[in-house]
């Protein structure tokens, strides 16, 4: 767990910091890290974060940092969702959530504001249910062919940042606005509709973190271009 902590607070710090300063910070961060490990890991992860958020608040200024951290947090936000929804959908026994009507109108998304799926989410949150319910060739297959056309339409027509959030959304909409319809026109019973709706969130699961490292990837390139302040980042243009 601690590792696992120390890890993301890395990452973070990865993608906020300059380079100037970053191996230095984190270098020490290690370093304070492992002593606070000694008196306790609860300890240690308090001041862990403490200081990471301290940290970052002072670099989020810059428009284009602000933008990078925004999509780590949403990315991190929206795997947490998905996983304890994946995990809800395969090992929740709540009869009178499955009982709803918005399973079989395309509408599965509605179990995010159920009681039930947040009392169920700390379970899921600590890992207990493994990863195997998050495997899916189907949703690979997804994932590989819009991330391909993703880079294809940004290298023939290079995308402005703007740009490239607005397809990368397109592309992680699209099975969810696909399968909407394909339960309007179709009359599924209860059973048939759990492949299709894990299709539908493990795409998102799947392409999103590839998207946001694009994106992060793409605003770093600007802001070794432009420094990073006082331009606008949709008419920026990749040479």
């Amino acid at each position: 767990m601690t590792s696992a902590s120390l890890k993301i607070a890395k990452w973070l710090l990865d993608v906020i910091l300059p380079s100037k300063v970053k191996d230095e910070i984190v270098g020490d961060l290690e370093e304070e890290y492992s002593h606070y490990l000694a008196v306790g890991a609860g300890k240690a992860n308090y001041w862990l974060w403490h200081q990471v958020l301290l940290t970052c608040s002072q670099y989020l200024f810059i428009s284009t940092r602000l933008l990078m951290a925004l999509a780590v947090c949403v990315t991190l936000c929206v795997l947490a969702l998905f996983y304890t929804a994946l995990a809800f959908l395969s090992y929740a026994n709540s009869p009178l959530v499955y009982g709803k009507s918005y399973w079989l109108s395309g509408s599965a998304n509605m179990l995010f504001f159920e009681a039930a799926f947040w009392h169920f989410a700390a379970e899921a949150i600590d890992g207990r249910f493994g990863i195997d319910f998050l495997i899916d060739s189907r949703a690979v297959l997804y994932t590989v062919l819009m991330f391909t056309l993703l880079q294809v339409i940004d290298k023939k027509y290079p995308l402005s940042v703007a740009q490239f959030i607005a397809v990368s959304i397109a592309f992680i909409l699209l099975p969810h606005i696909c399968l909407f319809f394909y339960f309007q026109m179709y009359n599924l019973v209860l059973h048939q509709t759990g492949p299709y709706i894990a299709l539908m969130w493990l795409s998102t699961m799947y392409l999103l973190p590839i998207c946001s490292y694009r994106l992060v990837s793409k605003l770093h390139e600007h802001a070794r271009q432009y420094g990073g302040e006082g331009r606008s980042l949709a008419c920026h243009r990749k040479h």
